[in-house]
């Protein structure tokens, strides 16, 4: 079986999701990140936090399901 990843980088948490090819989702999960603001009216991110966010999440997706990362036939990314 082949499986499809799936991640959504939010405002405020990226969103990561296996499914297999028919569309089944088997398990979602996330991880969060700060926004920060230096200043009144300032908002801004550091781009590590989302790679942070993102490969935590991935690592604990493949470490619930057991799937193996070289069954992934695609990555979807929205942000």
């Amino acid at each position: 079986m082949r499986y499809l990843l799936g991640i959504d980088l939010g405002t405020q948490s990226a969103k990561v999701l296996l499914l297999s090819e028919e569309g089944y989702v088997f398990v979602n999960t996330s991880g969060e990140y700060p926004i920060l603001t230096p200043l009144i009216g300032y908002a801004e991110q550091d781009p590590s936090s989302w790679w942070l966010a993102v490969s935590g999440a991935i690592k604990r997706l493949l470490g619930e399901t057991g799937v193996d990362p070289r069954k992934i036939a695609g990555v979807g990314l929205s942000g």
